[in-house]
This record gives C-alpha cells, sequence and structure tokens, in this order.
C-alpha cells in the first residue's frame, strides 16, 4: 500500500515511481527477475530512464534473485539501496529510495529466507519527505555481505575473496535455449560428492553456475558431517547442503548421497551425480538434455556417462558423436531410479576403487554405458601426494573437454543417435 494505494505486486522486482511534488503515482513496473536475466536488463533501461528526484519504491514478491545481474544491482544501489547486493535466493527486500540519490536511503529493509521458505515480510511505514536525505555519504562501498562475511571468517579462499571478486553475485546463467524450458534434465536432481578439499568444492561449484538453465534448487551438496565451514560455502551458491554421516569410505558416501536424493526428490525418474575434483562443460546439462531419451528408448543402456576415458586431445573432437562401451567411467553421469533400485546392493561394495578401476569390473548385468566422444567434465588435480599419482598425471593429462567456445548443437537428431547405438 503506496499513498493509500494498493498494488497487486508480481513475481520478481517490483517497482513504483511517484512524483514527490504532485504526490502522484507516475509508473509501476514488475520485472520478473527469477525468470530471465532479460528483465534485469529492462529494470536497467527503466531506472537510467527515470528523471532526477522521483520517488522510487521497489520491492521484491516471490522470488527475485535468481536471474537478477549485477549491473541491476548496481542501478537499484544508485537510488539509495545498500542491501540489493546481499538480497539472495528468497530472501526479502524493500526500498524507498530516489533517483539521483547519491548515498544510501534511511528506508530499506531486508530479510535472510527462513529455512525452506522464505523472508519475512519486508515492511516500510514510514512518511518519506520530498527529498531523502543519504545516511551514507556519497562513496557508498556496496559488498556482498554473505561472501564478505564468509571470507572474513575463512582463509585460504585467494580471488574468491580479492576486491575485483567480492561484489560479484554467485548465481547461475538463463537459460539459452527456450526449446529446453521443460526438458527434464533441467529439473533432475544434482548430487554434488565433494571429497575434503574446499578449494577444489569451489571449482565445481564455480563450474556448475556456468551451465545456463541451472536450477539451484536440484543441486544438493553432499557433506561428510555437519561442519560450518562447507556448509557456509554451498550456502553461498544458493544451492542445498546433504549432511552425511562421517566415513572414510567414498563409495559409502556415495551411496548414502543417493539414497537420500531419491528420498528428497521422489518424484524424479534420474539423478545426476558430480564426483569431487570435477569441473564441468557449460554444455553439460545440454547434453544430458539430448541423450536422457536414450534411456527410455533403449533398456540395454545402463546409464549415460558425461566422460570419456579415451578422450584424449588426439584421440576425441567430436562434441555430436556418442559410443557404447562396456564400462562404467564415473565421474559425471545419470543414472535412472529403477536402475538405482536394483544395483543399490551390488553398488554399495563395487565401488571402493576409484572409477578410471573399473566400477562393476565390467558386470553390467547385461547392458553399456553412452559416453560422449568430447568429455563434459573435465578432473583436476589437486596440491598433495597420491600413491597412484604418476598414473593420475598420465591418465589426466591432454584431455579434450568441451569449453564454451566449442558448443553447438548436435547435427544428428536423437532418433539417428538412438538407430546408431542400436545397430550392430
Amino acid at each position: 500500500v503506496i499513498g493509500g494505494n494498493k498494488y497487486i505486486p508480481g513475481r520478481g522486482i517490483n517497482i513504483v515511481v511517484m512524483d514527490p511534488q504532485s504526490k502522484q503515482i507516475m509508473n509501476t513496473k514488475t520485472f520478473d527477475t527469477y525468470e530471465t536475466e532479460k528483465e534485469s536488463i529492462r529494470l536497467v533501461e527503466f531506472i537510467k530512464s527515470l528523471a532526477d528526484g522521483l520517488i522510487v519504491v521497489a520491492t521484491t514478491y516471490d522470488e527475485a534473485s535468481h536471474r537478477i545481474t549485477y549491473d541491476a544491482r548496481n542501478e537499484l544501489a544508485s537510488i539509495g539501496s545498500s542491501h540489493i547486493h546481499s538480497l539472495d535466493y528468497r530472501d526479502s527486500w524493500s526500498l524507498v529510495g530516489q533517483k539521483g540519490l547519491m548515498g544510501v536511503s534511511p528506508y530499506e529493509v531486508i530479510h535472510d529466507r527462513v529455512g525452506q521458505g522464505w523472508g519475512a515480510h519486508a515492511t516500510i511505514k514510514e512518511c518519506v519527505p520530498l527529498k531523502i536525505e543519504s545516511v551514507g555519504g556519497q562513496n557508498v562501498v556496496l559488498k556482498n555481505g554473505k561472501r564478505g562475511d564468509f571470507c572474513k571468517q575463512y582463509e585460504g579462499y585467494g580471488d574468491f575473496c580479492s576486491e575485483e571478486n567480492i561484489n560479484k553475485p554467485l548465481q547461475p546463467k538463463s537459460l539459452d535455449d527456450e526449446s529446453l524450458k521443460k526438458n527434464p534434465a533441467y529439473s533432475t536432481p544434482i548430487l554434488v560428492i565433494p571429497g575434503l578439499d574446499l578449494y577444489a568444492l569451489r571449482k565445481t561449484l564455480d563450474s556448475l553456475l556456468e551451465v545456463p538453465g541451472l536450477n539451484p534448487d536440484v543441486v544438493m551438496v553432499g557433506n561428510d558431517g555437519d561442519f560450518s565451514e562447507p556448509k557456509s560455502l554451498v550456502d553461498l551458491y544458493g544451492f542445498k547442503n546433504m549432511i552425511l554421516q562421517i566415513t572414510t569410505k567414498y563409495q559409502y558416501h556415495m551411496h548414502k548421497g543417493m539414497e537420500e536424493v531419491f528420498k528428497k526428490f521422489p518424484k524424479s525418474e534420474y539423478v545426476i551425480v558430480v564426483e569431487e575434483q570435477l569441473q564441468v562443460s557449460p554444455d553439460f546439462l545440454n547434453y544430458f538434455a539430448q541423450t536422457l531419451p536414450l534411456l527410455e528408448k533403449d533398456s540395454s543402456i545402463l546409464a549415460i556417462s558425461a566422460f570419456n576415458q579415451n578422450g584424449f586431445m588426439n584421440t576425441s573432437g567430436d562434441p555430436t558423436r556418442l559410443y557404447r562401451t562396456e564400462d562404467f567411467p564415473g565421474l559425471g553421469w545419470v543414472l535412472r531410479k529403477s536402475v538405482w533400485n536394483e544395483l543399490q546392493p551390488q553398488l554399495k561394495d563395487c565401488c571402493d576403487s576409484r572409477s578410471w578401476d573399473q566400477w562393476l569390473k565390467g558386470n553390467l548385468k547385461g547392458r553399456e554405458m553412452v559416453v560422449p566422444d568430447v568429455s563434459r567434465v573435465a578432473w583436476f588435480k589437486k596440491d598433495g601426494f597420491s600413491s597412484d599419482q604418476s598414473f593420475l598425471d598420465t591418465y589426466f593429462n591432454d584431455r579434450r573437454t568441451l569449453r564454451r567456445t566449442e558448443r553447438r548443437k548436435p547435427e544428428k537428431s536423437i532418433a539417428g543417435v538412438v538407430n546408431l547405438l542400436n545397430s550392430p
């Protein structure tokens, strides 16, 4: 309610513009910054078009942070916000600012979300003067509050906490192919199995944010124990923490994570698994969007992997080509729930060695794996000592992984690929 008038908000950022002289409402706009970054562009253009001195009332409704860009946050900061760079998933926020205000408005409220719900109502009950006086001076330093607090508390994150990066919001990219909007790959839960190296986990989470159309709500990170630092790191990215019992057995960690994912997403027919020390390519979900139908059309396929064990620079180069293999390459893969229910007793004891030692030892119950010619995940070496270091250096060196500049749609249709896979 503004000036006695009631306005029904829409999802995202809602703005009401008032002339302080006539006290009349001049314009109302809703920008669905949950749905697409294009709405952020509209928001920036709209605020830039306003004349200096106009009162601008802004408030969130439902979810507004998912696709809001850094430029849009900066534009809202230019009218008096000191908290917009801290707006996170399902937080609530309200501001009464003024175009041309060089500083911080005293009329601003932000509330963090509570559990899996939303933030409390961000209500402002004030008589606003015709000219808003800044309470923060002209030189306002905008910091991402949550990232700033994290970096003050924990050390060793280097450029992540640099002055250059600390203001940058951690948010996924919008889907760049509208035809994939309802593809099940983009709603399939993603289970991240991290190790103890939080630097490696951060590189994994950074790469996931580069995947267009990624839904943070379905990304589950299976933390080994209930420790504050990894939980806080995952929270910064807007992903979900899954607290698992501490264990020294990697296969038990993964097995329990799979069980928990299907409990949390009982309607999901698949799970995508991302193992430790991986960076996914920007094409990661696009790849699964095109290959998931194979699992429905061909029961002889056990699962689909995003990693090619033989995908070296001099042996692979076609991002449209798929192969069948009798080995389970692991690392990044998608599995059907029905296959998980069938194999979970066997999987619990199969994977005491790492994936490159052949999970299931070639015993895929008469089925085969589908792998790409060009991998969609890359394994990176971390500092430290390993008895397998010489082998790992050789095995993971000089590999080809799809990069953003190589990304393109397959030249073959899915039906054509199915026929190719089923041919003798």
